[in-house]
């Protein structure tokens, strides 16, 4: 396998895009749980989880423990952890302590995308502005 990881993959695999998107959200909400005090083991940064649980979830993998186990087999997984593979507990904690910002980023993905072009945001009607985005 190349040296860097940015050879195991052609530039329009999925995995890019889910780190491109994450890297382009608000994930300040995410920044509170975070011990400031360097006690416990290093934690996954917030961008790489949120772009792991995108990437997996677009191609169809919800459960925590199918993760971890595509954390060991998908090479796109792979890249997004930094070769590194990703407990079920860490994952089904992260989902669990940040549902409520997990929900909040799928109005910024919608925005993002909209803003790309990609998606018809007018299709839903009067009763999503610009200041809902």
């Amino acid at each position: 396998m190349p040296r860097s990881a940015r050879g195991w993959l052609p530039p329009e695999h999925l995995c890019w895009k889910a780190l491109d998107v994450a890297g382009k959200l608000d994930l300040s909400a995410f920044d509170g749980s975070y011990r400031a005090d360097r006690q416990g083991g290093a934690a996954y940064s917030p961008s790489s989880t949120v772009a792991l649980i995108l990437y997996c979830r677009s191609k169809g993998v919800w459960a925590s423990r199918r993760i971890e186990q595509a954390c060991w087999d998908d090479v796109g997984c792979r890249v997004i952890t930094a070769n590194r593979r990703v407990d079920h507990s860490t994952v089904a904690r992260f989902v669990r302590r940040h549902r409520d910002a997990l929900k909040s980023l799928f109005v910024q993905m919608l925005a993002l995308r909209g803003r790309r072009g990609l998606v018809d945001l007018t299709a839903a009607g009067e009763r999503l502005t610009d200041g809902d985005l």
